[in-house]
């Protein structure tokens, strides 16, 4: 894979979803999804080693801590 980006939209076709039929990713889809906290979604990006050290923390006690300080 070239970059980040080219890895995400690999991981993401993986859902129907997230894919007209040209076989675009919607990312306005992909994006909404997120923000609902879409099960099927955050299992998809923790599949993947490159997209689950991207966007979730190692450990979720940190996140709590983290929110809790601020």
């Amino acid at each position: 894979m070239s970059n980040f980006y080219d890895q995400l939209l690999d991981v993401l076709r993986a859902d129907p979803r997230l894919v007209s039929n040209d076989g675009t990713v919607l990312r306005n889809a992909a994006f909404e999804l997120g923000y609902k906290g879409d099960a099927d979604l955050l299992r998809l990006l923790l599949s993947n080693p490159t997209t689950k050290n991207r966007f979730f923390w190692p450990d979720p006690l940190k996140v709590i801590h983290h929110f809790c300080e601020s």
